[in-house]
């Protein structure tokens, strides 16, 4: 993968070597199609997280201040989880707590908020 330094960002950005181009083309060209009442299926959700090789890709819309899940869509099969469990633990979890505090909602890795370590003793990490 070659390394160009872009100017007006003064930090080294990967450039996508052809096969990749040809991979982001394919899926978005894929994506582009979906019609019907979910935003992102969830055979579009299992082709991003192989496309940027995640194990997992979720989709969530909430309404915090109801405690309302207005939509979800994940790759995984394992089915529902708790509602309640998941309002009881969602603001321990680093990047909906960022998104609180910031009221930033960039695109970030869990990485961003510290090390693997860091988050073991938090109740979201059993669950």
């Amino acid at each position: 993968m070659a390394i160009r330094l872009l100017s007006y960002l003064l930090v080294a950005v990967p450039q996508l070597c052809e096969a990749d181009w040809r991979a982001v083309h394919g899926f978005l060209g894929e994506a582009e199609v979906i019609d019907g009442p979910e935003p992102f299926p969830r055979w579009v959700l299992g082709r991003l997280a192989a496309l940027v090789g995640a194990d997992f890709a979720s989709f969530t819309e909430l309404d915090r201040q109801q405690h309302r899940v207005l939509a979800y869509s994940d790759s995984g099969d394992d089915g529902e989880g708790s509602d309640e469990l998941f309002w009881r633990i969602v603001d321990h979890h680093p990047l909906c707590r960022h998104q609180l505090e910031t009221g930033e909602f960039a695109a970030v890795k869990l990485s961003d908020f510290g090390p693997p370590r860091a988050r073991r003793n938090l109740e979201i990490w059993d669950e």
